[in-house]
């Protein structure tokens, strides 16, 4: 109980910050021991508004996104299945500047989250706040992501890849909500 109060304390506080005009509380009815990092499911479907380009968070972070929507429950892709190709998009703060990017991955071993496809060549520092950059299908803007751990470049040096620890940790959750901004 005292668990999910926290989370859903969590939730509230992140409800008045967000610029999401669709919103839907929802909690954690099934997850797998085989598929714990891939994939939740919550009591929340297209019944209750949900839909595929949702965003998902929990724990004052984005955590995934809305997979397969039945009539009264959602699968949520997580961010930390290594095989999630949603192509969120993400904005990097570095400074004054933003830097425009995809989730592309998790790095299972490190427990980090991969970012691509960069729009600038501009700098990228260790501790550079991540958040949710609003292009593509999801439109959600501003959700915290993490923060930057590392940049690499890539064997050619024409990409850079970034490094990701996650603000929000999704391993034990009872409560998200999904966010969305109907197009």
């Amino acid at each position: 109980m005292k668990e999910e109060n926290e989370q859903l304390r969590q939730l509230l506080d992140m409800k008045s910050k967000l610029n999401a005009t669709k919103l839907i509380a929802s909690d954690v009815i099934m997850r797998t021991p085989a598929t714990w990092k891939q994939e939740l499911t919550i009591d929340a479907g297209s019944q209750q508004g949900v839909t595929s380009n949702m965003l998902v968070i929990a724990g004052g972070g984005l955590i995934g996104s809305v997979g397969k929507v039945e009539d009264n429950s959602t699968v949520v892709n997580l961010l930390t299945n290594a095989e999630n190709t949603e192509k969120i998009s993400v904005k990097i703060q570095h400074g004054s500047t933003s830097i425009y990017g995809i989730i592309i991955g998790y790095d299972k071993e490190k427990d980090l989250l991969k970012i691509s496809q960069l729009n600038s060549s501009s700098d990228i520092s260790q501790g550079d706040k991540v958040v949710t950059g609003g292009l593509g299908n999801f439109k959600t803007t501003d959700i915290p992501v993490g923060e930057v751990v590392s940049v690499t470049h890539s064997s050619d040096y024409l990409t850079r890849e970034v490094m990701v620890k996650l603000h929000a940790d999704p391993m034990n959750l009872k409560v998200v909500e999904l966010v969305g901004n109907p197009s």
